[in-house]
């Protein structure tokens, strides 16, 4: 998957991320993960 710049400058504010798997029908399958990333 290639993202558009447009997609970058929006992913570059965000501070979480989601991660989910999906199955080879490409349905979400539970459950997702959240990573909040913060400052040291």
């Amino acid at each position: 998957m290639v993202f558009t710049q447009a997609e970058l400058d929006y992913l570059a504010t965000q501070r979480i991320g989601r991660l989910a798997t999906v199955s080879p029908d490409r349905q979400v399958l539970p459950p997702a993960v959240a990573i909040l990333l913060t400052s040291v």
